[in-house]
């Protein structure tokens, strides 16, 4: 075999930004980098890529029950590793200031599935599961067409919570809503029994219904 022939094979990080539950068995585990893995096997089986791929994973606690330094952190660590592209993180709390420390110090892209703008940059691309700033549109046009012209938030005290209610005003402003009501919330599990209350409340004496600011995108 020739020296031209062998390759070292290319890497790839998988930063997982929050810890899975330790009962979770290893197989599901395995099942989040599985499909790059056979991707990329047809890849090189096809001739598509020259090499094969490795993909280096990395599971830590971000926000919101960790740091985002943690985050920062491996995602270093997966760049020390000689990866060429990094798959996460993927919670908005996380990926938005580690997007900061990719442009300063790592220069190394990375793709993730958060549903913010604030992500997408020269060195940051996304494959959104959701959209904070599109979703909110919908959940006004279902709010219109449903008659209701007041409504009041529960908001997840978080960037997600902060982005979904931005894009939440504008949507009710722009389809004459009224948001008469905005309660906050942890974004951990908590009692929320007197923030939903307080927004029960603003009702009196109107016509109302309520709508949470924090949704389904990570």
């Amino acid at each position: 075999m020739s020296y031209e022939s062998t390759a070292e094979p290319i890497k790839l990080g998988y930063l997982m930004d929050f810890r899975l539950p330790a009962f979770y068995p290893q197989e599901m585990r395995d099942d989040l980098t599985r499909p790059f893995e056979l991707v990329f096997d047809e890849g090189l089986k096809q001739k598509v890529i020259d090499r094969r791929v490795e993909i280096l994973f990395r599971e830590v606690e971000g926000l919101p029950k960790g740091t985002v330094k943690a985050v920062i952190d491996a995602y270093g660590e997966l760049v020390d590793d000689g990866c060429l592209v990094i798959f996460g993180p993927s919670i908005t709390d996380n990926a938005v200031p580690t997007r900061e420390a990719i442009e300063q110090r790592f220069r190394v892209p990375a793709v993730s599935v958060t549903g913010t703008d604030d992500w997408l940059g020269e060195w940051t691309f996304s494959f959104p599961m959701g959209s904070l700033t599109e979703e909110p549109i919908f959940w006004v046009d279902l709010l219109a067409k449903g008659g209701h012209t007041e409504v009041g938030a529960l908001v997840e005290q978080s960037l997600v919570g902060k982005s979904y209610l931005e894009s939440f005003r504008r949507a009710c402003r722009g389809a004459g809503i009224r948001v008469v009501a905005e309660e906050p919330i942890a974004q951990t599990a908590q009692d929320v029994g007197a923030a939903v209350r307080k927004v029960h409340e603003a009702k009196r004496p109107r016509s109302f219904t309520a709508a949470s600011a924090s949704g389904s995108c990570t």
